[in-house]
């Protein structure tokens, strides 16, 4: 989750001593499950093993209102702004390309902050984007206190937010 900040969860797995286990972190813990005997239980390792590899990538973790190019697709996206690395969208389906990471937190059991420098592929505007996992009680402080400061000069402002929620 350190080099894929944009990741929401890990599912992995392990295996000692002829016990598989399952895992699973995100930015508040992690998960591991009781053994199960691969000796015993070659179905349910079968299985585990094709869900993870079968899996949607949402279901792996990745966040699907954002998307970061790999060598492979760069370059396929038609609808993106010239030298964007990746996309994201918000509820309403608007799309920014995404131009450059600018920071991304480094802890594994943390808020999973990650600023991009995005671009409005429509006006050209570029604007800063501030991506990060906050518990419930608290999802909205940033931008109650954006609303109350806007239109004062020198002070960033709120252009867009929205929650994702999957």
């Amino acid at each position: 989750m350190q080099e894929q900040p944009w990741r929401r969860f890990i599912v992995s797995f392990s295996i000692c001593a002829e016990q598989l286990r399952a895992h699973y972190c995100d930015r508040s813990g992690l998960i591991i499950t009781l053994p199960i005997s691969i000796q015993s239980s070659p179905t349910r390792v079968a299985d585990a093993i094709a869900a993870l590899s079968l899996a949607e990538p949402s279901r792996l973790g990745l966040d699907p209102t954002i998307h970061m190019c790999t060598p492979s697709c760069k370059g396929t996206h038609t609808n993106l702004a010239a030298g964007a690395i990746g996309w994201v969208t918000n509820n309403e389906d608007k799309m920014y390309s995404i131009m450059a990471v600018l920071w991304k937190s480094q802890g594994l059991f943390c808020r999973g902050m990650v600023c991009y420098r995005v671009r409005d592929p429509v006006d050209g505007k570029e604007y800063a984007m501030k991506d990060c996992w906050v518990s419930e009680h608290k999802r909205y402080h940033k931008v109650d206190v954006l609303e109350r400061v806007k239109g004062i000069p020198n002070v960033v402002q709120l252009v867009d937010h929205w929650d994702v929620l999957f």
